[in-house]
């Protein structure tokens, strides 16, 4: 799935990596126009467990920000976080996020987990805070 993301993206997608050498130390894939009401999608966004805190995600969410702003006129942007996930929560704040809604999210063992949808009221918001965490 996501060499096919990686080397045949759909139209609307955004896919943005980081990497030091040839090795990947993070990535991000977004989605443009994607709900009527919420905007762009951030589908997913990882960082290498052991380069997290210098500045990965920041970078990554400033390149889905810059593209948002560019290409969907700054709507809004969001994504789904787990609620357990208290470090991404916070990390998604920090860049100016607000949680907008929870729902439950059914993994494949059939269990059921508290998620929440974080928004960015438009990317430039998004933008901003990337900035002012990479500063």
């Amino acid at each position: 799935m996501w060499r096919q993301r990686f080397s045949e993206p759909p139209a609307g997608q955004f896919v943005a990596v980081e990497q030091t050498g040839e090795v990947l130390t993070g990535f991000v894939c977004a989605y443009g126009n994607h709900d009527p009401q919420w905007g762009n999608f951030i589908d997913n966004i990882h960082v290498d467990p052991g380069r997290k805190r210098q500045g990965i995600g920041a970078r990554l969410m400033r390149a889905v920000a810059e593209w948002a702003v560019q290409d969907f006129l700054e709507r809004r942007v969001y994504l789904w976080v787990l609620e357990s996930n208290v470090s991404a929560r916070r990390f998604y704040e920090s860049l100016g996020a607000e949680v907008a809604e929870r729902d439950l999210w059914t993994p494949p063992d059939g269990s059921q987990l508290p998620k929440l949808r974080v928004v960015w009221k438009n990317a430039a918001i998004l933008r901003a805070g990337a900035d002012r965490a990479l500063t």
